[in-house]
């Protein structure tokens, strides 16, 4: 019988290097609240092109460095009909737990995901830009 949830998410320890963008909606100072966490993720609005917001650390955008993951968080207020509000951060998945207390179950365990991938690096341009 295997034990539920399992005790170490398989998540976690493939894809801990890479940086999220993630917002704690946890306990307040008077005890209120709810311990969550959302991600913005990799899916996009029908109209507009802003990230929708996902409960699973698995859905969320990926990305190779704190400064990729930093300048796409800044760029979501400007694409969103209003702006995220205080409280949204850049954390290395790997730090998640350390940071937050605890670690969301991953769509992977939870329903399964079928869509995982690592993200690609980002590439620079070999040649310069030609001037006008």
């Amino acid at each position: 019988m295997t034990k539920w949830p399992p005790e170490v998410d398989p998540f976690y320890e493939e894809f801990s290097q890479y940086y999220v963008c993630a917002h704690w909606n946890g306990i307040k100072p008077d005890n209120s609240g709810r311990q969550h966490i959302a991600f913005l993720g990799t899916r996009r609005p029908a109209i507009g092109e802003f990230a929708l917001t996902t409960p699973w650390p698995d859905c969320s955008e990926f990305f190779h460095s704190e400064e990729d993951a930093d300048a796409f968080l800044k760029s979501q207020d400007e694409l969103r009909p209003h702006p995220l509000g205080k409280g949204w951060e850049v954390v290395q998945i790997g730090d998640i737990k350390a940071k937050y207390g605890y670690e969301p179950l991953s769509a992977l365990i939870a329903v399964g995901n079928p869509h995982l991938e690592h993200p690609k690096p980002k590439t620079e341009s070999a040649s310069p830009a030609p001037s006008i």
